[in-house]
């Protein structure tokens, strides 16, 4: 007996801002890249990517929460690959999102420093650096 198993656990790019459809779900493109440490130069090499849609269902995450999201945050998404219909009929294959999260990496903070000339950043230098980007 074989068992298939479809939850997956991704962490990348937000490519455009999420937007919600008429059942209040929340759906974005994210671009998964192993070799990149920045959506901007990820956004040149999306062919060695990996590009999903995610769909999030209101009661999976806070709808308040998602909208600070944009492009160019990076986060993890775990959830399950499944089929979905859109508005406009079109079915794809995509990430049902159980929980998004912001995910920042050693080599993001790493960035961040160089950009600003310092050391590693505290948290709310972090965040200040994120919304001046």
């Amino acid at each position: 007996m074989s068992m298939q198993i479809n939850r997956i656990s991704l962490s990348g790019w937000i490519l455009d801002d999420p937007s919600k459809d008429h059942d209040y779900e929340c759906t974005f493109p994210m671009l998964q890249h192993k070799h990149h440490k920045s959506v901007s130069t990820a956004e040149l090499d999306t062919y060695n990517g990996i590009l999903m849609q995610v769909v999030v269902h209101p009661n999976a995450a806070s709808i308040k929460y998602l909208k600070s999201l944009k492009h160019g945050h990076r986060v993890t998404v775990e959830g399950a690959l499944s089929v979905h219909q859109f508005e406009d009929g079109i079915n794809m294959i995509v990430i049902l999102a159980s929980s998004v999260e912001r995910s920042e990496t050693l080599e993001s903070l790493k960035c961040a420093a160089e950009c600003t000339g310092k050391g590693i950043l505290d948290s709310k230098e972090m965040v200040a650096h994120e919304i001046t980007k």
